[in-house]
């Protein structure tokens, strides 16, 4: 990495559609996207740094989307935050972690939006 902007971005989702979402941004820009299912992978590699963007699927059936939220609050972790959320989402999200979420999108999410947060966090 040069020490340029990060092009790192996270996905923490438990749904199969991030893993073709992922794949369909990474061969259109020049960013590396890791695709995590589990808390403490999802935390390992925030923790490596150098992080543009992070997206949680607030939806996650055992909420862990809302306990890493919660992790990196408390630890500071200044990198932005895009939430995915179905039907019965939680956009109190928005004001509760005001400092790391930025865009609340109903599921499933378009890879025009995706790619938009990306030219933004990750140019």
């Amino acid at each position: 990495m040069t020490s340029a902007s990060p092009r790192r971005i996270l996905f923490f989702d438990h749904d199969l559609n991030s893993d073709h979402v992922a794949s369909v941004v990474r061969s259109r820009h020049p960013v590396e996207i890791t695709v995590t299912h589990d808390m403490d992978e999802a935390v390992s590699e925030i923790e490596k740094g150098d992080l543009a963007l992070v997206v949680v699927d607030a939806d996650l059936p055992t909420k862990t989307g809302h306990e890493l939220l919660e992790w990196m609050d408390g630890h500071h972790v200044e990198v932005p935050v895009l939430i995915g959320s179905g039907e019965d989402g939680r956009p109190e999200l928005l004001s509760e972690f005001p400092d790391l979420v930025k865009i609340f999108e109903r599921k499933p999410m378009s890879v025009d939006l995706l790619e938009d947060m990306v030219e933004l966090y990750a140019p």
